[in-house]
Parts: structure tokens; sequence; C-alpha cells
């Protein structure tokens, strides 16, 4: 390799390390467009709208599966400049930053609801006239709002609790969680356990409530037989000279053992669970929920889960009854 005059024998010159940088995962991702989309199916139709990314920025994107149509889900050029108008801050057609985007079909005219400049929104696709509402609510990532506004889920201790959220008033509704075994956990062989837990990182359990807000879906993960992986930490804080070891349980190809998640619904007005008539998950380094391995039907009286063998060759769509747990 070709030496620069500023390098050192034996070492590699700046340009080198420069190259491997701009091979990041965080600087790739500039260079690549559309890897997956993730559909907003509208209700009632076989159409569904996603958020495009494109050289210029990003677009808004109405698709119809069923005849493959494809058109922009509104005027992007007309929203920008009634957005710029109303808010005060200008906008181009191709940078809407527009965060949790609904799009609403009731009454005369079709409409917009987002989140944009510290705001709500809402703007009518007709006139295209952009009312600034409330600034949203605080999110607490480590709580989840059933839909009908009554309750929020949370854990604490490794436990499922509720609380109302008119009255404030907490209930508990399991409470023999243990270490390495516990509800709505995240598995620790999701590489960035250490960090969450140094940078005291609140993350989204694994808890997912039914669409008529009565019951619960969660896990219970086995991570107790898992062994051992370590990191050690080089930067420690406060300057201290000697290195500190962190462990995390995390299995290997080969290990026997590997993170089980057994499926489980709770119903909350009575607080009984139950489990599913099936194998639990197994090999799940995320939370299973959020892989959209278990989802709820519509009416919320089942579930579907999708089980797949340790080495993924084969996989099972299941429909589980929420009531009796038979799969």
């Amino acid at each position: 390799m070709p030496s620069e005059p500023d390098c050192e024998p034996g070492r590699l010159p700046r340009a080198v390390y420069e190259r491997a940088e701009s091979y990041l995962p965080w600087n790739v991702a500039r260079l690549i467009f559309n890897t997956s989309i993730r559909p907003n199916w509208l209700e009632g139709t076989d159409g569904f709208w996603y958020k495009r990314s494109t050289r210029q920025g990003t677009e808004f994107v109405l698709i119809g599966a069923d005849s493959g149509a494809r058109q922009l889900l509104f005027d992007h050029q007309r929203l920008a400049e009634e957005l710029s108008q109303s808010s005060g801050k200008f906008v181009t057609h191709d940078q809407l930053s527009l965060e949790n985007l609904t799009l609403v079909k009731e009454g005369e005219s079709p409409r917009i609801e987002f989140v944009f400049d510290g705001s709500n929104w809402t703007c009518d696709l007709e006139s295209y006239a952009c009312t600034r509402g409330e600034a949203p609510e605080a999110e607490n990532p480590g709580e989840v709002a059933s839909p009908d506004g009554r309750w929020v889920a949370f854990l604490r201790d490794g436990n499922v609790f509720v609380r109302e959220c008119e009255t404030g008033n907490e209930r508990q509704l399991t409470g023999d969680a243990e270490q390495y075994y516990s509800y709505g956990a995240l598995p620790e062989g999701r590489q960035s356990a250490i960090t969450d837990k140094l940078l005291g990182r609140v993350l989204k359990p694994g808890l997912v409530w039914s669409p008529d807000s009565t019951r619960l879906l969660t896990y219970k993960l086995d991570e107790r037989n898992i062994k051992e992986m370590y990191l050690l930490q080089s930067a420690t804080p406060d300057n201290e000279v000697r290195p500190v070891l962190h462990s995390y349980k995390y299995p290997l190809p080969g290990d026997e053992h590997v993170e089980e998640a057994s499926l489980l619904t709770i119903d909350v007005a009575t607080g009984k669970q139950t489990l599913a008539q099936m194998e639990p998950l197994v090999s799940v380094l995320h939370n299973p929920l959020e892989l959209n391995l278990a989802q709820w039907s519509k009416d919320g009286q089942s579930y579907y889960a999708i089980q797949g063998s340790r080495d993924r060759r084969q996989v099972e769509l299941l429909r589980v009854d929420a009531e009796t747990g038979e799969a």
C-alpha cells in the first residue's frame, strides 16, 4: 500500500481509515434508498401508503395493491406552501418532515394528521387548509397505551402492571418473574444490552394490547441456562485505569440452550393468564412482538404466531385462541 509523507513506517495512512469509515452502516445508509418499506394499510381497501426516500428528499406514495396503481398520497408542493405559510417555517415539497402521519377519510373530504415543528397538525386534502393543534404529549417508551386510552401497561421488576390513566391507580397482573425468566423482557443477545444499561435507556416492553383493550399479549422470556458472553470496557468512567468486564447472555451456534419466549395473554379485568399451547419461540434476539412474530387478529379473539425452527428452515403460521390458548 502506498505510503504518505506524514505516515509513520508500519502504520496505515489516514486515507485508509477514512475510506473504511465511509463503509460504516450510518454512512452507507445515505447512499442506498428504499431497501424496505413500512406499509400503512387503508381500512376497508386493498391500498396502502408509505414514505419513500429519494436523492432529493422524501415523498409519500399511495399504492393500490390490487391494481398496482401508484400515485402521490397528496400534492406535496401545495402542502409545503400552505404549511410554510401557516407555521411560519419554510419547508420545501421534498423535505416534508411529517411525523406520525395518518390519513383520515371521515366526513366530506379526506385529511391528514401529523406532527410538525413540535405541534399536532390537521390538513384538509381538498382545500389544503392547515390547522395547528396542541403540542403532542410526551410518550414514555416504557409504557404501552391501550387503544381506548383507559390504561397503560408497563413492566416493573420483570412483572406486568397496568395503570388507569384517569385515576393513576396501578394493578399488578403477574408476580412470578425472576432474573432471566421474566415477562416482556428484551433478550440480552440483542447486542446492545450493555450499552442500553450503561446509558440508562428506557426501551419498549414486549406488550401488545388487544384491539378491544381487554387483554395483553406478551411472552415469558427464558434465558436462565444460556451461557455468558463478555465485553471489556477500556474507556471507563472517571478515567479509571483498570478496564471493566461486562457479561451478558448470548448463545452461540451449537449451544444447547437458546432464548425461549413462551407466548401468553393476560385478561386485564381478572388477571387470568392463558399460555399458548405451542412450543416457545426460539432464538429470538429481539422483541418477538416488535418483529411481528405474534399479532392480534382484528376482532381480538385470537392472535397469529410465526413459529420457526432454530435453523429457520421450517416455519409455521399458527392461530391461537386468546381465551383457551389452543393453537
